[in-house]
């Protein structure tokens, strides 16, 4: 995430949103396709719909893994 935002990983934490990051769309989607390759999951389009935070992204990821 703080590669393809342009950030140092110590300026990013779970209470920020995507935007105050400045993740436009196309950041977004390629965060989501990262953390799906990265952890090994697949994000549906409901749940992404539902990812404005670090804390959603972190949440979303721990619930698939759960289901496994």
């Amino acid at each position: 995430m703080a590669e393809q935002l342009n950030r140092k990983e110590s300026e990013i934490n779970h209470e920020h949103s995507l935007e105050f990051l400045g993740a436009d769309s196309l950041d977004q989607i390629e965060i989501l396709m990262k953390t799906e390759e990265v952890f090994s999951v697949e994000i549906s389009d409901t749940q992404s719909e539902k990812i404005f935070f670090i804390k959603d992204l972190v949440k979303c990821v721990e619930d698939l893994n759960q289901n496994i």
